[in-house]
C-alpha cells in the first residue's frame, strides 16, 4: 500500500501542478497583455537565478552584458544565500537579493519569504525582469513581481506525467530556445529580444588580491613552492551519479604525481570524505583543500595547469579562470553545461539514457551503479590530460 502511495504521489503533484498551470493561465491572461519590446532598454533591471552555484556561475555572462548596456548598479539579481558569494565582486553589479530556502508550498516559512521577496522586487520597479531559473517558482515569481516587460526561456518543463513547453502567460517576452543549446547561449537569448549585445560567454568569477594572497599562503605552508606545477582534481559533485570513481581518481592522481606535478583535491566541506578516499594509500598523499571560500579555490585553480573533474560548480570556476580542463560527463550533456571559455576537454561516453530522466530525482542509477561514468576509462582521461598539458607550458602565478 505504501509503496502504490510513493508511486502515484509524484503523479498526482504533477496533476495539481498542471490543473493551476491551465487556470493561472486562464487568470493571468484575462488582465495582462503582452508588452512589445522598448526600443532602448533603460535601467533597473532584476535577474532571477535561484539554481546550484553552476547555474549562477553560467548565468553571469548574461549579467555582464546588462552591465555593459546599462551601467554601474542598474542589474539586481536574486540569488540563494549559498550561492551569493559568487557574486561578491562583479563590477557594477547592483543589489544581490538573497533568498535562505527553496519555495515548497508545504512549508509556510518558505511561503512568506517567497511572498516578501516578490514585494520587494515589486516595489523597485524594474524595467525588465529576466527569469534564468527554468522553474515553475521563478516563472510565477517574474510574473508577480514585474510591472512591465518580463522574459523567459520556452523549454519544456515536466510536471508529473505532463510536459508544459510554454508559460507565455507568466513572461510578456517568452523566447524560445534549442533544449540541447548550451545553459549560457540560452541566457543570453534573453536579450536579443531588447536589442542588447553579447559581451562574452565565458563564465566571470575573479579572485581579488586577498583571495589570491590566501592561496599563495596555503600552499608555501604545505611546501608548494612557486616553481612548482599544480593541477586541480575535483572527485565530488552535488548528485552523486555525476561523479567517477574514487579508485579511478585515485589511479589518475598517482600518474600526475609520478609525472612531476603537484596533486590538489578540491571541494565542499561535504566533499571533504571523498577526496581522502582518493588521496587513500597513494604515496605522497596529495594535498586536499575542501570547506574554504569559493573565492580562494578559484584563487587556487587560476594558479593551476590544469583543472580535471566531474560536471559540477567548480569546473565552471575554472572556465571562469580560463584554466584547462579536463571535465567528465556521465548523465548529463556537455554540449548543454560543459566549459566554456577555456581550453577543454570533455569526455562521455554515448548511451542511449543522456540525459538522466532521473536527474536530482533519485541518487542512484537505475541499474543499480553509475553506469555512464563507470564507461570511462583511466587510460583515456590520462590521454586528455597529455593532450592539454602539452599545449601549455607553464602555470600561471597567482
Amino acid at each position: 500500500m505504501i509503496a502504490s502511495l510513493q508511486r502515484i504521489l509524484p503523479w498526482m503533484n504533477g496533476f495539481f501542478a498542471y490543473l493551476a498551470w491551465r487556470l493561472g493561465g486562464a487568470l493571468v491572461r484575462l488582465g495582462r497583455r503582452r508588452a512589445q519590446p522598448p526600443f532602448y532598454v533603460q535601467g533597473p533591471v532584476c535577474v532571477l537565478q535561484t539554481g546550484a552555484l553552476g547555474d549562477v556561475l553560467m548565468t553571469t555572462p548574461l549579467l555582464q552584458a546588462l552591465i555593459a548596456r546599462l551601467g554601474m548598479g542598474e542589474v539586481d539579481v536574486v540569488v540563494t544565500e549559498r550561492t551569493a558569494e559568487l557574486l561578491q565582486n562583479i563590477p557594477g553589479l547592483g543589489r544581490i537579493i538573497t533568498i535562505s530556502r527553496p519555495l515548497r508550498w508545504r512549508n509556510p516559512a518558505s511561503v512568506l519569504e517567497y511572498m516578501r521577496t516578490t514585494r520587494d522586487l515589486r516595489r523597485h520597479h524594474y524595467t525588465i525582469i529576466f527569469d534564468t531559473s527554468r522553474i515553475f517558482q521563478s516563472a510565477w515569481m517574474a510574473c508577480f513581481a514585474s510591472r512591465g516587460p518580463s522574459a523567459g526561456l520556452r523549454l519544456p518543463r515536466k510536471a508529473g506525467p505532463f510536459m508544459m513547453s510554454e508559460f507565455s502567460y507568466l513572461y510578456t517576452h517568452e523566447v524560445p530556445v534549442d533544449p540541447a543549446e548550451h545553459m549560457i547561449r540560452q541566457n543570453l537569448a534573453l536579450l536579443k529580444p531588447f536589442g542588447i549585445g553579447v559581451t562574452t560567454e565565458r563564465p566571470w568569477f575573479t579572485p581579488t588580491q586577498d583571495d589570491q594572497h590566501a592561496a599563495r599562503t596555503w600552499l608555501t605552508k604545505h611546501g608548494v613552492t612557486a616553481d612548482r606545477e599544480i593541477v586541480v582534481v575535483y572527485p565530488g559533485t552535488k548528485w552523486p551519479p555525476k561523479r567517477w570513481h574514487a579508485e579511478r581518481f585515485q589511479r589518475l592522481v598517482e600518474q600526475l604525481q609520478s609525472n612531476g606535478l603537484s596533486v590538489i583535491l578540491a571541494g565542499a566541506a561535504e566533499d571533504r570524505p571523498l577526496a581522502q578516499a582518493v588521496a587513500r594509500n597513494v604515496h605522497p598523499a596529495p594535498l586536499i583543500l575542501t570547506g574554504v571560500s569559493l573565492s580562494t579555490v578559484a584563487a587556487l585553480i587560476k594558479r593551476a595547469r590544469l583543472f580535471i573533474g566531474n560536471d559540477g560548480a567548480l569546473m565552471h570556476l575554472a572556465a571562469a579562470q580560463g584554466t584547462p580542463i579536463v571535465a567528465l560527463f556521465g548523465p548529463t550533456l556537455p554540449e548543454r553545461t560543459g566549459p566554456l571559455g577555456a581550453p577543454a576537454l570533455a569526455i562521455t561516453k554515448p548511451i542511449g539514457c543522456r540525459p538522466c530522466r532521473l536527474y536530482h530525482t533519485r541518487d542512484t542509477c537505475q541499474r543499480g551503479h553509475n553506469y555512464c561514468m563507470d564507461l570511462i576509462e583511466v587510460e583515456e582521461v590520462w590521454a586528455a590530460t597529455q593532450a592539454l598539458l602539452r599545449e601549455r607550458s607553464g602555470a600561471c602565478p597567482v
